[in-house]
């Protein structure tokens, strides 16, 4: 999320922070995870310390991820917040191989990805994406994995994320997270 010299995963970060803050000050439950060739959950006192790495991203990953855990949680409220940059370009493999390409759009990221949004939904989680980069294709993709799962795209600023997103808490959009007030 450090891309052409704009750094996009500190704000990333930062509203990662506020939101753990905020959803364990309510009695909420949070996991948040790292995205990048896999996904990989970061402990919430691990958070202020995670850096960004240069890799892929694998956002089916951090879906699947997002979807066992909320599988395994009796919670009424299933959000799942994707902040990202731009488009996925990493998968795993049946047999466990990270398969890459960062040059334009391929098909079998792509269709990966976008069966783990369906996933989400028929679990009945809200996927909310916020969307920072301004690239026509990851703004049409991300729509994409948006109505698939029945969710929202959220374009917005990298100065203006954690206020955005903190906001959308508040203000009771997320469907069942109102309640945390």
């Amino acid at each position: 999320m450090v891309l052409y010299g704009v750094d996009r995963f500190g704000p990333a970060k930062r509203a990662a922070l506020a939101l753990a803050h905020w959803v364990r000050a309510a009695g909420g439950w949070l996991r948040v995870f790292c995205v990048h060739d896999r996904a990989d959950p970061v402990a919430e006192g691990r958070l202020p310390f995670v850096r960004v790495m240069p890799s892929h991203t694998n956002i089916a990953a951090g879906l699947s991820q997002a979807h066992g855990w909320l599988r395994r949680r009796l919670a009424e409220e299933r959000v799942v917040i994707l902040i990202t940059d731009g488009r996925p370009t990493a998968i795993e493999t049946a047999d466990g191989q990270i398969y890459k390409n960062a040059w334009g759009f391929d098909r079998r990221i792509k269709e990966k990805t976008l069966a783990e949004a369906v996933r989400l939904r028929r679990l009945g989680a809200e996927l909310q994406i916020y969307l920072l980069g301004d690239e026509a294709e990851a703004r049409s993709f991300n729509a994409e994995l948006a109505r698939r799962a029945r969710g929202r795209l959220l374009p917005v600023r990298a100065d203006e994320l954690g206020a955005r997103v903190l906001r959308d808490l508040d203000e009771g959009r997320w469907a069942g997270v109102g309640g945390w007030r």
